[in-house]
């Protein structure tokens, strides 16, 4: 469905009426006034079910996990990160590779090379994450070159899910350089995604990374 118009002043209120069976699509709307004396702005979202093939199978892919358990985690911040870590821990998939890397002014990983997620595997991992504690600096970007460093196959859709709230003290801490050596470092082609936690975060940092 689409609707174009050009050089149109319109005449009324535009109206978009959708029936369709319940379940069908998903849809929500957010809304902002200005002020009384001023028109607003409305954002609709709208997410169409879409039926998948009974054949398709799912590709393994490869996730690294970077916690950043540093002393500006302390609190609420490592709670957050911890319980965000095993949420995505609990829906990977058998076959799926995964590694996690917990750091303040050192770099210290789970295992030393990627492990074959499955119910043994994920004990453990779950283990190791309720026990990390925070405390030390902030070394964002050799944490940063380790985790990318343990990404090797190019044929396997890979991730590294960055959880911290950007604010390096220890090794290089220019914005700029460490967002250009995590790109240097990221040899095949790995997606970064970075979750800020807390409520000072480091935003420029982890756009930054994000969109390297």
């Amino acid at each position: 469905m689409r609707l174009v118009e050009r050089d149109v002043i319109p005449k009324a209120d535009f109206r978009l009426l959708v029936t369709l069976a319940e379940g069908e699509v998903g849809a929500s709307v957010l809304s902002w006034r200005p002020s009384a004396s001023e028109d607003g702005y409305f954002l609709l979202l709208a997410s169409p079910w879409v039926e998948r093939p009974k054949d398709e199978k799912h590709r393994p892919k490869t996730v690294v996990f970077v916690l950043d358990r540093s002393g500006s985690m302390s609190g609420k911040k490592i709670e957050q990160a911890r319980g965000a870590l095993k949420f995505v821990l609990d829906n990977l998939r058998d076959d799926d590779l995964f590694n996690i890397i917990a750091y303040d002014d050192r770099v210290e990983t789970f295992k030393p090379e990627l492990q074959r997620y499955g119910s043994g595997t994920r004990s453990e991992a779950v283990r190791y994450v309720e026990n990390i504690r925070p405390g030390g600096s902030t070394n964002i970007s050799e944490a940063l070159e380790a985790a990318l460093d343990q990404i090797q196959d190019e044929t396997r859709p890979s991730y590294v899910l960055f959880l911290t709230d950007g604010l390096p003290t220890a090794g290089e801490t220019k914005e700029t350089a460490i967002a250009e050596l995590a790109e240097k470092a990221n040899d095949h082609g790995a997606r970064v995604f970075s979750f800020g936690v807390g409520y000072d975060v480091n935003a420029r940092l982890l756009d930054r990374l994000s969109g390297g």
